[in-house]
């Protein structure tokens, strides 16, 4: 709470942080008769971060932390609470949604990511080893059959359902971010990456389990990237509340209180 000097009363404030709270700031004080706080993403992040997970794993000097919602951002955080964004990506949860929705007839993220990974089938849509070799020449070069030579490469056959369409894209996206971060890491010299952010966001209509629900899929598609490129000396991690972190941030570097 703070005080409204002008009309001689307690004002709610409202620590937020992300392009998308700076975008709708104005709007939300005048609805809503609040005072928006902003704070710094990357601050935000990671200072979520160190609340939710630093102190209770002391065992690295540094992690890394990689924030994924419209796009990505790899930062590196240090016990002393020093940040730095030190890589990146425009792949993210916005070109995995925006594509699924323009390419399906799905409108809900769960629904989609859910019916995925129940009937989808990835390779359906994307041009594998095995499509370009056979099997057994496959074999002989030394690569496995079911290997992606190219993401949606069959993007145009007319056997792909809109679940194989988006577990494809999940895939894509996934594997992408999942290199990148073992690079990183490897970079950094940590054996663990902590993927927080909004595309990991449990949805209301989940089913009560953090596991549960289209975050189960897209954090189970994660860590299946990850162990791939790494061979399994990396491992990805999600913090309890992986989508809050911004925010537990936001209200702990505003220094706002009840």
């Amino acid at each position: 709470m703070q005080l409204d000097a002008a009309q001689g009363r307690a004002a709610i404030c409202v620590a937020a942080t992300g392009g998308g709270a700076l975008r709708h700031k104005a709007e939300m004080q005048d609805r809503m008769n609040v005072h928006i706080h902003m704070v710094n993403e990357l601050k935000a992040v990671s200072l979520g971060w160190q609340q939710s997970v630093a102190q209770a794993d002391a065992a690295q000097a540094r992690s890394l932390v990689c924030n994924v919602g419209t796009g990505v951002s790899m930062i590196s955080v240090g016990k002393d609470g020093a940040f730095e964004r030190v890589s990146g990506s425009g792949l993210g949860g916005a070109t995995f949604w925006g594509l699924a929705k323009r390419l399906t007839a799905y409108t809900d993220f769960d629904t989609a990511v859910l019916a995925a990974h129940a009937s989808g089938d990835a390779g359906r849509v994307d041009t594998l080893v095995g499509d370009i070799y056979g099997v057994e020449t496959s074999k002989e070069i030394g690569m496995p059959a079911d290997l992606v030579a190219g993401f949606l490469g069959k993007l145009g056959s007319q056997d792909a359902s809109d679940a194989d369409l988006v577990a494809a894209l999940l895939r894509m996206i996934a594997s992408n971010l999942g290199q990148l971060a073992v690079f990183q890491a490897r970079a950094m010299g940590v054996d663990t990456v902590w993927f927080t952010g909004g595309f990991f966001q449990q949805r209301p209509h989940g089913l009560g389990n953090a596991d549960d629900g289209g975050a189960g899929v897209v954090r189970q598609a994660m860590v299946e990237a990850v162990g791939f490129w790494s061979g399994g000396t990396i491992g990805a991690r999600f913090p309890p509340d992986a989508s809050l972190l911004g925010a537990l941030g936001a209200v702990t570097a505003s220094g706002i209180s009840a």
